[in-house]
């Protein structure tokens, strides 16, 4: 299943997928992603990823996720299309990292320098 309960919506995404879809691998394709910073009262900008996975096992099912208060970095060859692989998600917040470090967000495919931190995350079914 999906790896950490503390994701906003992920109760309610998994509620709506089948069990074997209900894993981040399963979501490798990268059909949409945006980035945006927002003003924020307290830290005075905040930056945001925002992002469509579609699976590429069955395309009838894709995932919208919105990564808030991220830093790090996202790289990636334009010739051979926009692909994440193998998303994986590891929760830090028992680690005592900064607020804006609680997620770290990867992908285990090599063509792919995909390696960020968020403070909070939430899902809806796209």
């Amino acid at each position: 299943m999906f790896n950490t309960d503390s994701i906003e919506g992920i109760s309610k995404l998994g509620e709506m997928l089948p069990p074997d879809m209900q894993y981040w691998h399963k979501f490798g394709l990268i059909s949409d992603l945006k980035y945006n910073v927002e003003k924020d009262d307290l830290d005075g900008s905040v930056s945001n990823i925002s992002m469509i996975l579609k699976s590429s096992e069955n395309p009838n099912y894709c995932i919208h996720i919105l990564f808030s208060n991220v830093c790090g970095k996202i790289s990636f060859d334009l010739k051979r299309g926009f692909v994440a692989g193998c998303l994986a998600i590891d929760d830090y917040s028992g680690f005592g990292y900064e607020r804006n470090h609680r997620y770290k967000i990867y992908s285990t495919e090599q063509d792919l320098d995909f390696e960020f931190y968020c403070e909070r995350i939430s899902v809806t079914p796209g």
